[in-house]
């Protein structure tokens, strides 16, 4: 059993909200610029500290946790996303339209998310282990339940990873010793552990600042500078290159480039936990105590400093570590508190890191309620669907006590099987003759429980559809005049996610423009459009017969409706109503292209979750 001094807890969680703002406030005016910089300090004194999502989510979530207390779970933190967060920015903005969809965790992060590697999840890792110091085990379970709110694979190793080491270091100082736990924590062949190992190996080897950097990016660089492996591994960096120097490091870390608030943020995070009050006054005290927000959260009742908020996190830690932890117990002993070693039980983590993410999470407040979707959560016209609906008790739920309605005109099979307390009821859903699919479609579930009925609907989701015409050989050139075939024969090809697989509907070998071409359906009267035309290869668009969009050079994907590559992007005002998107994409001779239709609402800049791509393949008659 570790024992932490109240004292020194105190000061470390302070010093992990104050090194965090100053870090996001050093590298935040420098956020996704490729480097390397040349930062010394601040690059221009601020008035208090710059706002950051890296704390804003952190700050939401220790709200709900006031409220909902230990027994949290994943469900929660996804009701406060769509109660209280409107940030529209990559992975949040793909986990929200899937939560407006009816997808609930851990599917909401995993389904569809070009983004699901990157960094939203492990820039807000501290709280966990806040509520958790010196026990990393439950620190990164913590971590796992916000992470597959908005993210899957690289994403949430990242949290994982950070989670741990963090709670570690509120009891180990050795540096080597709390990476090595860490990377205990997530899978040795993910990017994420390989990344740091490899930072790790090139300082041992004696490379400069300099080569381990250019050795890190030409391994594990990506285009996308929110990719999580490349940031991760960039604050190991800092910490390595800038030592016990706070400043050092953390310009070490910002100055490498790519997310730069969030690397200069998590790392001033990491040394506030270790150095607690000897953080340097230099750094803080043009930041102040105020505790500031961005304006993308509503209905947030937060504390108005840091000061306070430290105290509202570590009243909710002592509840934590009270009902959680086995390892770890706060005292009233004088510090300091340190160790030499922890012995760490990792096989919750793993058991969690195990379990498959195609699963919604529906209801806790009594029987734990789940949904399965073995083969994803999108039904196709023509094809069948299976879904399996959960429910653990206690108190146990017979078959008798369970109804389950499909939408109108689909066809539904369904068996079921009683295990204990857990009941497994599988669907086989299809769409009936006729019968559309739309974007969302609620299945309806009621089940008798304890005298009382609980209902609830799980998401089914339709397929994006287009039309594929015949393929036109040409050169680039040429593809750039080309007019729309209007006649021809089309086949239609149904996606699962936005991504159209080219690399099914394009003959190899022959350079050429392929047509492809939909219907779409926006349900608001009046809204402004963002045709995002994700694409690294030529493309041209037309809407309603109308000329769209012409981008003709190559360039990396970037799908984001807030960033998207220049000329990939065009905004249209529309009215409710069905338009015909027509594209032509250019197929290069010796590489297939990639291409992702991102619809969003050009003003917030959110991914539009009821336009439809998917009910006229029914209104055409099938």
């Amino acid at each position: 059993m570790v024992e932490l001094s109240r004292e020194q807890y105190r000061r470390k969680v302070l010093g992990c909200w104050r090194g965090k703002c100053a870090g996001g406030t050093l590298g935040q005016p420098f956020e996704g610029r490729p480097g390397p910089l040349n930062l010394s300090f601040y690059h221009e004194l601020p008035r208090g500290a710059a706002p950051n999502d890296d704390l804003d989510l952190q700050v939401v979530f220790a709200e709900v946790l006031r409220r909902v207390g230990t027994a949290f779970s994943r469900l929660d933190l996804a009701q406060a996303w769509l109660r209280q967060v409107e940030f529209p920015f990559d992975e949040y903005g793909i986990a929200l339209c899937n939560l407006k969809r009816g997808l609930r965790p851990p599917i909401s992060g995993a389904y569809d998310n070009w983004f699901t590697d990157c960094m939203g999840a492990p820039i807000r890792s501290e709280i966990w282990a806040c509520l958790a110091p010196g026990d990393p085990a439950l620190a990164a379970q913590l971590a796992y339940e916000d992470a597959v709110v908005d993210h899957s694979g690289e994403g949430l190793f990242g949290e994982i990873f950070l989670a741990a080491l963090q709670s570690a270091a509120f009891v180990l100082s050795d540096r080597d010793a709390l990476l090595d736990l860490a990377l205990e924590a997530v899978p040795a062949e993910c990017r994420v552990a390989r990344a740091v190992r490899l930072v790790r190996e090139s300082f041992a080897r004696g490379l400069s600042w300099e080569e381990n950097r250019r050795a890190l990016l030409e391994a594990f660089g990506h285009p996308n500078f929110t990719d999580a492996p490349q940031n991760l591994a960039i604050i190991v960096l800092g910490w390595l290159y800038g030592g016990d120097d706070f400043g050092a490091a953390l310009c070490a870390a910002v100055n490498a480039g790519k997310d730069t608030d969030c690397t200069g943020a998590t790392l001033g995070a990491l040394l506030g936990i270790i150095m607690d009050e000897r953080l340097p006054r230099r750094w803080l005290e043009p930041l102040g105590d105020e505790l500031v927000v961005s304006p993308g959260l509503k209905y947030l009742h937060y504390d108005p400093t840091i000061q306070q908020f430290t105290d509202t996190v570590c009243r909710l830690g002592e509840e934590f570590l009270a009902a959680k932890s086995t390892s770890v117990r706060l005292t009233d002993a004088p510090p300091p508190t340190t160790v030499q070693r922890l012995d760490v039980n990792w096989a919750p983590v793993r058991e969690l890191l195990a379990r498959p993410r195609n699963t919604s999470l529906l209801y806790t407040a009594g029987p734990r309620v789940w949904a399965e979707y073995p083969e994803g959560p999108v039904l196709c016209y023509g094809e069948e669907l299976t879904v399996r609906l959960y429910i653990s008790g206690p108190p146990a739920v017979a078959p008798g006590d369970v109804s389950v309605v499909a939408p109108r005109g689909w066809e539904m099979r369904h068996s079921a099987r009683a295990t204990g307390r857990e009941l497994e009821i599988e669907l086989v859903l299809s769409a009936g003759p006729g019968a559309p699919i739309f974007p969302t479609n609620p299945v309806r579930y009621a089940l008798r429980c304890g005298g009382a009925t609980i209902a609830g609907e799980l998401a089914v989701l339709g397929p994006y559809c287009w039309e594929r015409g015949e393929f036109i050989a040409c050169t680039r050139e040429q593809f750039a005049s080309l007019p729309f075939p209007s006649a021809g024969a089309w086949e239609l090809v149904q996606e699962r996610e936005r991504d159209v697989a080219l690399e099914k509907l394009a003959p190899r070998g022959t350079a050429g423009a392929l047509p492809l071409r939909t219907r779409i359906y926006f349900p608001q009267l009046e809204q402004n459009v963002r045709f995002v035309f994700a694409c690294d290869s030529p493309v041209r668009a037309w809407l309603a017969g109308e000329p769209l969009l012409s981008c003709l050079d190559d360039g990396p994907q970037m799908p984001a409706v807030h960033r998207p590559r220049k000329g990939t992007a065009a905004d249209k005002p529309l009215r409710r109503g069905w338009y015909e998107l027509w594209l032509l994409i250019f197929c290069p001779r010796d590489r297939v292209p990639r291409f992702r239709l991102s619809l969003g609402d050009a003003h917030s800049r959110h991914l539009l979750p009821d336009a439809d791509l998917s009910s006229w393949v029914a209104r055409r008659g099938g």
